[in-house]
């Protein structure tokens, strides 16, 4: 699957398709719509064999639409497969493949001019690029700040409202990655603000599921990269409603966080191990790839002994590739 998404987002731009026939564009964005559960799944095997050719059906109908209202229609489409591919790359480890698609986005969302879909691109391509050191993070705050304040003059409907609470998450995670502990303090709170103002009643059918649970666990991640303790991590994590975890990906991510941050102390890296198991579980696919939960199950490899918690460690790591 990803070497025929590497061939598709090579082979196609705005102006030209490399195919010449396609299903309606009605058809397409149905079939797109019901992969939305695979993508909150990170089911891969389920996305990445039928992304290609959705995406080749939409560059053509972005460059043979008729009239303006089915130019934007295909435009959106084409720019939620997009962030889709990069996501999906994101997460299998093909970085340099995550950011030619989510900067497809950007050049897609930014040609019609909506800034909601240029906010949905740029959370993307914010997320999907590597941030090797502080100083990263530090230009990654700087570039998510200013795609908030691009949106926020926007921000009206409960869709922008969302798209806007997930840059003001963005922000937080990077200042906290970035040890900017009062700033990520207050992008936090911002983001608190922006959640109660959406229904949390199906987090699934919020964008990028932005509402009071998933900044609940996106609090949690970012104790976790603030240093905090894995007691005070897991306390967070006890403040999220189970009820609402109603997506495997979100489940996964707390999970894994309350993992990480149960290694940190010998007293509890048994715990931890259990905890890394449930985000497996949750979402397999995402796991065994996320470059996080290769390094915390590699983290606690070298401490593990020939215990309960040592050979549930050995089996992920199996399962993971990571040598043991």
């Amino acid at each position: 699957a990803v070497p025929a998404l590497r061939f598709t987002l090579s082979v196609n731009t705005l102006g030209e398709a490399t195919t010449e026939q396609g299903r309606p564009l009605t058809a397409v964005t149905e079939e797109l719509e019901s992969l939305r559960p695979a993508h909150g799944a990170g089911d891969y095997l389920r996305l990445g064999p039928v992304l290609p050719g959705i995406l080749d059906e939409l560059y053509l109908h972005v460059a043979r639409a008729g009239g303006e209202d089915g130019h934007v229609r295909a435009t959106a489409a084409l720019v939620d497969a997009l962030l889709w591919s990069a996501s999906m790359c994101h997460n299998l480890r093909y970085p340099d493949l995550a950011q030619i698609a989510s900067r497809a986005a950007v050049e897609a969302a930014g040609r019609v001019g909506d800034p909601v879909l240029l906010g949905m691109a740029q959370f993307e391509r914010i997320g999907t690029a590597p941030h090797p050191s502080p100083a990263a993070w530090v230009q990654a705050l700087a570039m998510t700040e200013r795609a908030a304040s691009a949106l926020e003059p926007h921000a009206r409907s409960e869709h922008s409202l969302q798209v806007l609470g997930m840059l003001t998450l963005r922000c937080a995670f990077a200042a906290a990655a970035a040890l900017k502990e009062a700033e990520a303090s207050h992008w936090l709170t911002e983001a608190e603000k922006l959640a109660a103002r959406v229904s949390d009643e199906d987090p699934a059918r919020n964008w990028e599921w932005l509402g009071a649970t998933n900044v609940a666990i996106w609090r949690t991640a970012l104790a976790v990269e603030l240093g905090e303790s894995g007691a005070a991590v897991l306390k967070l994590a006890s403040r999220v409603d189970p009820a609402k975890l109603v997506v495997a990906t979100r489940r996964a991510g707390l999970y894994l966080d309350v993992g990480r941050g149960l290694a940190r102390d010998p007293r509890t890296q048994e715990e931890a191990a259990r905890w890394l198991r449930r985000a497996e579980q949750a979402a397999p696919q995402q796991f065994r790839n996320y470059g996080p939960a290769r390094e915390a199950v590699g983290y606690l490899l070298t401490r593990a002994r020939t215990t309960a918690g040592g050979r549930e460690l050995r089996g992920m790591a199996a399962r993971m590739g990571v040598p043991h």
